[in-house]
């Protein structure tokens, strides 16, 4: 008897969890999501009988598994969309399966059952081009939620034990995850979050009440907390987390605060040689189920080791981890701390997947390539999350363009706007090939393309220390020498020669020793300190300085 393979799939993850400014909201979507994933959906394939043997993965926003018949795909289908529609309100979540012939051991067909999984992500993949419809309800009569400003009000604090009757929050019907749910609380979180407005949509009334179970976690009640997520590898080390109220309890004295996000490299590559190797369906099967789940705990533990390794105090870590899975990470770090944690992530995650990669005989590498933006707390998140998202792409192209594949990138940038800037037409105006300023993005481990990262930070932290204590100001002034259009290289030269002249010999040693400045050819200024915006710009956020 023919078998279907299921395959679902969370997307526009961004959307949902970036729909506000609010802390506890994007706190609150990113655990809800975490929930459904890996405590629902499991829940759900339990009701139908479908066996640990029949799941390929569940995680990270997806999951994979067989079903014995069409009708039962159905339903495990629209059990699912009515989970997410109920549960995460506008979240978006794609459903596809097809017919195989894989029994458990191998294809009685000729399709092959790597060919049906690569075939089944086609049809996802086509999903997904189609869209999502939006609806835009632009009326005088309806009020919008001033949290997301984009979904109508259903529930006030007028009337709220009502209003979640009729949401199904409470009553005989509710959820294991309501049981626990402090009303009185709730109201007032609402009022808080609202400017005493006291009004809010589903899809944001949802998002807090999953942001307070974690709370309710803190404070020794059960909860969901430890069963998802990070949260449960930090659990599970007995790693306390400090949760900060607000992103503005993130930021440095000048309300600086960090975002980071990475993505796996070379997973593609790695798994089409793995098909390529002589093996039985069963064994790649097996193999995709152990892939999975080893990708997933390498990249959640080389996290909690980052973190460790950098924090001060191992004890008790500060940040919010809004995905952390599969091989994705976006976390809200400090923004002294950010970088580092960043660097050593990928330096850990590369090491451990290259063992994985080698036990395996295969020499392609899995690394991971990082944007980080360090911004004012204020900015926009959604914006945030977009330039790091620009920058880790921007680190992954350098990567392939580079041809060395055995070390990721990293990109990062501060930001002192809005973040509502194109990153690519700003580093494009000031950053040419005949006088350049950067080098970004710098490679996580040596090779001979690109500059090391850690050569930049082992740099600034030299320039900081008491034996060289470099003036920040001087560093500055050759800055805008190198931009300078008004002046010849010759006549640049001549006003570095001048800067040098009131500097101090330890000074002038440690550029000579870091440049080799030739002062008598005239004509090669622009090719000196190439990297010298790289040094201003995160000057301030290496090894402790101060803004």
């Amino acid at each position: 008897m023919n078998r279907f393979l299921m395959s679902v799939e969370t997307v526009k993850i961004k959307d949902f969890i970036f729909s506000t400014n609010k802390l506890k909201l994007i706190r609150g979507a990113s655990h809800l999501l975490d929930y459904l994933n890996q405590v629902e959906i499991p829940a759900i394939l339990e009701k139908y009988k479908i066996e640990s043997e029949d799941i390929i993965y569940i995680g990270a926003g997806n999951a994979k598994f067989f079903v014995d018949s069409k009708e039962k795909a159905d339903n495990i289908a629209s059990d699912i969309k009515k989970l997410y529609k109920e549960e995460a309100p506008n979240s978006k979540i794609l459903i596809a399966f097809k017919e195989v012939t894989f029994d458990g051991i191998e294809s009685t067909g000729d399709e092959k059952l790597w060919d049906s999984i690569d075939k089944l992500a086609d049809k996802i993949a086509i999903e997904k081009s189609k869209g999502f419809p939006i609806v835009n309800i632009e009326l005088p009569f309806v009020k919008k939620c001033p949290l997301c400003e984009k979904n109508p009000v259903l529930v006030s604090t007028k009337n709220l034990e009502e209003d979640l009757l009729k949401l199904n929050i409470t009553g005989d019907k509710k959820k294991y995850f309501y049981n626990n749910l402090d009303i009185d609380e709730l109201k007032n979180q609402i009022e808080i979050l609202t400017d005493r407005n006291g009004y809010i949509c589903e899809e944001c009334l949802k998002k807090l009440i999953y942001s307070m179970q974690i709370k309710a976690k803190k404070s020794g009640k059960d909860s969901t907390l430890s069963r998802v997520g990070f949260y449960k590898t930090l659990e599970e080390n007995k790693i306390d987390i400090e949760l900060k109220k607000s992103l503005d309890d993130y930021g440095d004295e000048n309300s600086f605060i960090g975002l980071m996000y990475s993505d796996g490299d070379g997973l593609g590559d790695f798994l089409k040689n793995i098909k390529n190797i002589e093996q039985t369906e069963k064994e790649y099967l097996e193999f995709l189920k152990e892939f999975s789940k080893k990708l997933d705990e390498t990249t959640k533990n080389s996290l909690l080791k980052a973190l460790i390794k950098v924090s001060k105090n191992s004890e008790k870590l500060t940040g919010e981890f809004l995905i952390v899975g599969g091989d994705d990470v976006c976390a809200i770090l400090n923004s002294k701390e950010v970088l580092k944690i960043s660097k050593e992530f990928q330096e850990i995650f590369e090491k451990e997947m290259e063992k994985y990669t080698t036990a395996k005989g295969i020499d392609n590498r899995i690394t991971s390539s990082c944007g980080v933006v360090i911004a004012k707390a204020k900015a926009p998140m959604y914006h945030l999350f977009d330039q790091a998202l620009a920058l880790q792409k921007n680190a992954k192209a350098k990567r392939y363009k580079n041809k060395i594949l055995k070390t990721g990138y990293i990109d990062f940038q501060v930001i002192n706007s809005e973040a509502c800037i194109d990153l690519k037409s700003f580093r494009e105006k000031i950053h040419l090939k005949k006088n350049p300023i950067m080098e970004r993005p710098y490679s996580i481990g040596k090779e001979s393309e690109s500059k090391e990262f850690q050569t930049l930070l082992d740099l600034i932290i030299k320039l900081k220390s008491r034996d060289i204590d470099f003036p920040k100001n001087k560093l500055r002034s050759i800055y805008e020498l190198k931009l300078d259009k008004t002046l010849e290289e010759f006549e640049k030269k001549d006003e570095l020669v001048n800067i040098l002249s009131k500097m101090e010999p330890r000074h002038i040693e440690f550029i000579d020793s870091i440049e080799n400045v030739d002062y008598l050819n005239e004509n090669e200024f622009n090719k000196l300190f190439s990297n010298i915006f790289d040094i201003l710009e995160i000057y301030d956020f290496v090894d402790g300085g101060e803004r």
